[in-house]
């Protein structure tokens, strides 16, 4: 198998499971010390799952152990810290990284100090993860190694201060330390100083000092500490015993066991605020980040304290930063939500410019035409209340783009919206008709987009001419044109809506009549006892998927709440559809004479 970049880019990371699963059932080994290419081709993989997914721990531990069977120590280790860096409250991790290190630099090349490096570092950011016991015995198992009985019993009291929920085995390991070893340690406690305990040394020995160096006493006070931190882990051994998932697997997204479990890790941080404990709620968010990766929703949580409660701007510009570089999932919508929640934390910033850089990546290059990024940029310029021209020409702009593309939808949605923009701010309904116009030749057999023209209309404050006139020649095309593209009950259903909303708007019955006229002799309309027949106004169903273009409410008004699924349109009776002569083979000279007054 050969691992082209370039192809596992653009495999999901499914695939990529996959893919590396069949390749490690398949891989033969060679020499302890020899790299093959199956082994190569495997590492490509790896680095482009972990690159994705840098708390995926498993596949971290995998990558690991194929760099140092080739030797190749430097890059296990690079690996891990970046990983680290990713999310240094990654327990499992940092063991891989522990063990990596007591092979790596203490069984084989006796670097005692480098190792109790590793071991502090681990200590500064995961001592106080509720379950990191494996980290403070491993920790103790180090120190007994290198026969700082000294240091050992220290360690041990730390676990103790940081309260860890496995307390009881705490209790078991440290109290058998304790009985084997506390006549060394007489001499010891007093003498040495490790400089990695110097803020824990003094009060351990003030109780090794209160046991009048019996060793009795000093079990029984440590007895009587472990017991009471015992009951002070009881509020939160609740939440812990609750989670049964602390690791990262691409199926967490999709697990709906875990979503109880999402509302336990939220509840436990509200538990943490409540209490002001600041570095506890970070942990909380940093160590749920671990099976929720891919969740935004718990990023978006997670930032928004850092931005608003600790005032972190800077950290929190790094993770959108990285969140838009590396989005953690493949999912469209939760990658425009990224980028959209960016601008707005941007824009609660005051940086401006930079919100509107981000909104314009959106709509020029992430999510090109896609109605929900132009309604947020349209919104993020009301909000801001910047020039009218920004909007007018991202509008026109947008048009143009979505026209050259073909797209239907978004066509419909920046005509309305465009020409609405341009009625309100210079009420010129040439313009607008125009542009419809413009449109219209691109999507004549757009049904929805001749619908939302009449829509259009009901929003437009106009008692001109000419709002009539030129609205006609446009749906004059469509319903009785013989070059329309139209069958006869769409027809129909486009003339009905027309007819509709203009006796309900016109106040110059001669025109109405002119209408009427034109589609009852074409059979679009029906007639009854000789009075045409009000049809009630045809629908269009709402909602993007239909091509309806939702009004975006232009300054100062605020954005008009999204209307409710209107009920389908009753059928059209298709028994009047008659022959397909043109409406002009039924036009009249009186008619004719009708629309000549009128345009005067």
């Amino acid at each position: 198998m050969e691992a082209n970049n370039s192809d596992l880019v653009s495999m999901s990371i499914r695939e990529l499971i996959q893919k590396v699963n069949q390749n490690s059932a398949n891989t033969t080994e060679g020499p302890a010390e020899a790299v093959t290419e199956e082994q190569k081709d495997e590492e490509q993989i790896l680095k482009e799952i972990i690159a994705r997914k840098p708390v995926f721990t498993d596949y971290i531990e995998r990558l690991v152990d194929s760099y140092d069977k080739g030797n190749d120590q430097e890059k296990s280790k690079e690996l891990i810290l970046n990983c680290i860096e990713a999310n240094d409250c990654n327990l499992g991790l940092w063991m891989v990284y522990l063990n990596w290190t007591l092979s790596n630099e203490y069984i084989a090349n006796s670097d005692e100090e480098k190792t109790r490096e590793v071991f502090e570092e681990a200590r500064s950011k995961i001592g106080k993860h509720p379950q990191a016991w494996k980290f403070w015995k491993k920790y103790a198992e180090f120190e007994t190694m290198c026969h700082n009985k000294n240091s050992t019993n220290l360690i041990y009291y730390c676990a103790l201060l940081a309260k860890v929920e496995s307390i009881d085995q705490l209790k078991e390991e440290y109290l058998k330390f304790l009985d084997a070893n506390f006549d060394s340690l007489k001499d010891s406690i007093t003498s040495e100083n490790p400089p990695e305990f110097k803020e824990e040394k003094p009060t351990l020995l003030n109780y090794f000092l209160e046991a009048s160096n019996d060793k009795e006493n000093f079990i029984k006070i440590m007895t009587d500490l472990l017991d009471k931190a015992k009951e002070g882990n009881a509020t939160r051994s609740a939440y812990e015993q609750a989670f049964t998932c602390t690791s990262y697997s691409v199926e967490n997204i999709s697990d709906d066991s875990l979503k109880k479990e999402k509302e336990t890790w939220k509840s436990y941080i509200e538990k943490e605020k409540a209490e002001r404990n600041y570095q506890g709620v970070q942990m909380l968010y940093k160590r749920m980040l671990v099976p929720f990766y891919d969740d935004f929703s718990v990023w978006k949580d997670y930032i928004d304290y850092l931005s608003n409660t600790m005032g972190q701007v800077e950290k929190c510009r790094t993770m959108y930063k990285k969140l838009r570089s590396s989005p953690i999932v493949e999912d469209k919508d939760v990658i425009l939500e990224i980028y959209l929640s960016n601008a707005r934390f941007e824009e609660d910033q005051g940086q401006i410019k930079l919100a509107r850089k981000i909104h314009k990546t959106i709509c020029n290059s992430l999510c090109p035409n896609l109605i929900k990024g132009i309604t947020e940029y349209i919104r993020f310029e009301q909000r801001v209340q910047g020039p009218k021209k920004n909007i007018l020409e991202f509008l026109e702009d947008s048009l143009e783009r979505a026209i050259k593309k073909e797209d239907e939808f978004a066509t419909i949605f920046l005509t309305v919206n465009t020409c609405r923009f341009h009625f309100s701010n210079d009420q010129d309904l040439d313009l607008v008709f125009d542009i419809f116009s413009d449109s219209v030749k691109s999507f004549r057999h757009s049904k929805r987009l001749y619908l939302n023209l009449i829509k259009l209309l009901e929003s437009i404050n106009s008692t001109e001419n000419k709002l009539y006139s030129r609205s006609f020649e446009i749906i004059e095309k469509a319903t009785l044109d013989a070059k329309s593209e139209f069958d006869e009950l769409t027809k129909k259903e486009i003339a009905v809506a027309y007819h509709s909303w203009l006796r309900r708007n016109c106040q110059q019955s001669t025109y109405i009549e002119l209408v009427e006229d034109r589609f009852y002799k074409a059979k679009l309309i029906k007639s009854e006892e000789g009075q045409v027949t009000q049809f009630p106004p045809q629908e269009v169903p709402s909602g993007v998927n239909s091509g309806q273009a939702a009004p975006i409410a232009l300054a100062p008004a605020p954005p008009p709440p999204p209307a409710p699924l209107p009920a389908p349109a009753p059928p059209i009776d298709a028994s009047h559809a008659g022959d397909k002569r043109t409406a002009e083979n039924h036009t009249s000279q009186e008619s004719d004479y009708k629309r000549q007054k009128l345009e005067e």
